[in-house]
């Protein structure tokens, strides 16, 4: 009904965010993108929608993130004031080690918008990254009065653009304030989510370990058995007793509607009655749920190719696995941004010398899609400049 009326850029549009959003097929969502920028070149919002695409999504579908700052600088071109262009870029200058670039986006910035989250944010970081010691040690006592969301953004961008100094002092402070501010269940075991990701990226599995011990709330017990699980089925530093996690997540189970499609597929790589496991995830797929039933389905069966020694076949079911995604859960969830599958990926291929599928793996790494994604980030640097690939 809406859709009725619509400038044809704006159909494209529309269409490229129901492929996006509802389809997760993010080649047949660009393909729409570049078109409204062709049918209406002149409009800010066409190439916006672009550079968004190019900036949080380039490394799930092979494309370069670098497009994103093409695409913003030519919104900016049609309207200086456009504030939310100047946020991504801002981020991309200081990824680029660009420092006067970065202030003067900031101060851009802030000359047009004072007062959303984003602004809030953006003044953080303004001190964070540009300020003197004496202001940034001010601003660090008192971060925790900024707003739940400036802190999460900040948090986020420290994880994806930060410095390793970055990641492990100020960042740290950031999710230590969020832990003390979230107010909800949910919020909680987020913030749980990632600080336990975080310590991880760090190497630091005894802090890990303590903070999943010492949380609490509703979340808090399944939240910290799918880590649990996903440490023992992955390959990262053990995080408990994974047999007594798997006989809570099975109850679990059991006991609500049989939807967890992550619990489902993390018992069924640990072996834990895995055909009853692996059948729920195949219902869960057939039902429509998304792609994420149905990428983890693929990946038992990659595993299961792996067991008879068929790398081949493996190999192409994670690429398969790997080209659809619930985009607007893969930010913060556990796996939704398929991180274990495009690490099994790039072990394999490194293995194999298969240097075309080593190569689509590591660059999906090369930008943060999930804030989960970090704890692979060590091994594929490993990997990856051990075996370089093109």
């Amino acid at each position: 009904m809406h859709q009725r009326g619509l400038s044809p850029a704006d159909s494209l549009l529309l269409d490229g965010f129901t492929r996006l959003l509802t389809e997760g097929d993010g080649l047949a969502a660009l393909d729409r993108f570049k078109r409204a920028t062709e049918q209406a070149p002149s409009y800010p919002q066409a190439w916006y929608v672009l550079g968004e695409f190019y900036y949080h999504f380039a490394g799930l579908f092979d494309e370069t993130v670098g497009e994103a700052g093409v695409a913003f600088n030519r919104v900016l071109d049609l309207d200086p004031r456009f504030s939310p262009a100047i946020g991504h870029l801002i981020s991309l200058a200081h990824q680029a080690g660009d420092r006067r670039e970065t202030a003067d986006l900031i101060h851009r910035y802030l000359r047009i918008d004072s007062t959303s989250v984003v602004a809030e944010a953006v003044g953080i970081a303004d001190t964070l990254i540009l300020g003197s010691a004496p202001a940034q040690l001010t601003l660090l006592h008192n971060v925790c009065r900024h707003s739940f969301l400036a802190l999460q953004y900040l948090a986020y961008q420290a994880a994806e653009f930060g410095t390793p100094v970055q990641r492990t002092g100020p960042a740290r402070v950031v999710l230590r304030c969020l832990e003390q501010r979230a107010a909800t269940d949910a919020e909680r075991a987020r913030i749980l989510r990632m600080g336990v990701a975080a310590d991880l990226a760090a190497g630091w599995a005894d802090s890990a370990r303590l903070r999943l011990a010492r949380a609490t709330g509703g979340s808090a017990g399944h939240e910290r058995d799918l880590w649990v699980l996903l440490a023992r089925a992955t390959g990262v530093p053990t995080l408990g007793d994974w047999q007594s996690a798997a006989e809570r997540a099975r109850g679990r189970l059991g006991a609500a509607p049989d939807t967890d499609a992550v619990a489902h597929w993390l018992l069924a790589r640990l072996g834990v009655e895995r055909s009853r496991h692996a059948a729920a995830l195949t219902r869960l797929a057939g039902a429509k749920r998304g792609p994420l039933p149905a990428s983890l389905a693929a990946d038992l069966a990659a595993r299961d190719a792996l067991a008879r020694r068929d790398t081949t076949g493996a190999l192409r079911l994670w690429d398969g696995a790997t080209r659809r995604y619930a985009v607007l859960s893969v930010p913060l969830e556990l796996v939704t941004s398929l991180w274990p599958l495009r690490l099994d990926m790039a072990r394999v291929a490194v293995a194999q010398r298969d240097s075309a599928i080593a190569a689509r793996a590591c660059r999906s790494f090369e930008t943060l899609m999930g804030y989960v994604d970090q704890v692979a980030q060590p091994e594929i640097e490993r990997l990856c400049h051990a075996t370089p690939v093109k």
